[in-house]
């Protein structure tokens, strides 16, 4: 039975992460060494996390979640490693099922249900291209699929091998703060040859009652660092020889910037919209001196356009107008 490392990190868990432990205990599947690096919580975090004589323990200073996954990853021992979030929980057979269906590849994909409250549903997202498939594939085409957005990036939703990542020395980037698990993912993809997707549900990720400001609050802050992201993927593009996919990632970029700004508009003021434009604009300003060089349709220039020069009441109309002619 090969070893399966679990890295959770956590950062003031005491809600939840008692349940998440528990479900990885509690697995059908004996052979796991659960690693819990606790990131500098300051509530009860690290008293529950006392009473847990088994796991390989490590409480730090807060440092970020990547900070916190390689300080796990440079700990683990396992034939397999797989990084849980602290406030979802696997399902009882996770990792006997995974296990039988590794076969001969080298990276694993699941499916997952969403939890909130009471409901627990399975996942069946129509915009990701691996969701409720059986298939085996080729690497290069999942390094597509995350660079287009046209599958989510998520680490829970996939079991790695650990000898792949120690022998290439692939670490969670500590400067990014956004999507550093997509980068993980890319760098990974690069290095491998076939990826195994099944469809059967094993996670449990928890929609959490976080206010409308807090998740307005940490979208600007990750939109405002898109040009940092977008440098370091491209860059590993061009290094791995991948740059024929660097429209599609400019797209990614675009698309996520404008369904961000549609959530804006529904959900704040007129006055909290503009001012969520503005600071979006002003972090991103050389970003979108760079992204107009490139061969983009005149749609996005005059959406870029209007953003860089903080254009607000133009932009604005010119969003109205955009979804007046998607009706």
């Amino acid at each position: 039975m090969p070893k399966i490392s679990v890295i959770i990190p956590v950062y003031n868990g005491e809600k939840y992460i008692q349940r998440c432990i528990d479900s990885v205990f509690n697995q059908t599947y004996s052979n796991v060494e659960i690693i819990v690096v606790n990131d500098g919580s300051t509530d009860n975090t690290e008293n529950i996390l006392k009473k847990y004589s088994n796991i390989v323990l490590v409480n730090k200073k807060n440092e970020g979640v990547s900070k916190a996954r390689n300080t796990g990853l440079s700990l683990a021992t396992g034939e397999y490693v797989y990084f849980c979030d602290a406030d979802d929980y696997l399902e009882k057979d996770a990792f006997e099922a995974l296990i039988n269906e590794y076969d001969e590849n080298d990276l694993l994909r699941f499916g997952h249900y969403v939890v909130d409250g009471e409901e627990k549903i399975e996942k069946k997202n129509t915009d990701d291209v691996l969701a409720l498939v059986d298939l085996t594939f080729d690497s290069k085409k999942l390094l597509e699929y995350l660079v287009s957005n046209k599958t989510e990036g998520h680490l829970w939703n996939y079991l790695f091998k650990l000898k792949v990542i120690k022998d290439n020395n692939i670490l969670f980037d500590e400067e990014l703060f956004y999507q550093e698990d997509v980068m993980f993912l890319l760098e990974y993809c690069l290095k491998i040859k076939n990826v195994k997707v099944i469809s059967n549900p094993y996670y449990n990720y928890c929609v959490n009652e976080n206010s409308v400001t807090k998740n307005i609050e940490s979208s600007i802050r990750n939109l405002s660092s898109i040009a940092n992201l977008r440098y370091k993927i491209l860059k590993l593009l061009k290094d791995s020889n991948n740059m024929n996919l660097s429209s599609l990632l400019e797209q990614r970029f675009l698309n996520l910037q404008l369904s961000y700004i549609l959530d804006y508009r529904k959900k704040l003021s007129k006055k909290e919209y503009f001012n969520a434009l503005k600071r979006i604009a002003t972090a991103n300003y050389e970003y979108y001196v760079e992204v107009l060089k490139e061969p983009i349709s005149k749609k996005w220039k005059i959406f870029i356009n209007l953003l860089k020069n903080k254009r607000m009441h133009l932009f604005n109309f010119y969003i109205r107008l955009y979804l007046l002619f998607k009706k």
